[in-house]
């Protein structure tokens, strides 16, 4: 990742409080998956990973997951 994106992540981490990234398989052999930044920094609860969902849903499960989280 480039400096741009090392810049956008910690942006989202100090605005959300956590970022997203989202890997893909190019060839489409295997699933896409989803995993959170910044979670146990700001919380102290786990980063969470999201296996097999479209990029849309599989951002707002990590989102929903860092709202609860720091909801308690």
């Amino acid at each position: 990742m480039g400096r741009g994106g090392d810049t956008k992540t910690r942006d989202d981490v100090a605005k959300h409080g956590c970022g997203v990234m989202h890997v893909f398989d190019p060839e489409g052999e295997l699933p896409p998956f989803a995993y959170s930044i910044g979670i146990q920094r700001e919380t102290g609860a786990p980063e969470v990973v999201v296996v097999g969902l479209k990029q849309p849903i599989a951002h707002f499960v990590v989102n929903e997951y860092n709202r609860r989280v720091r909801e308690g």
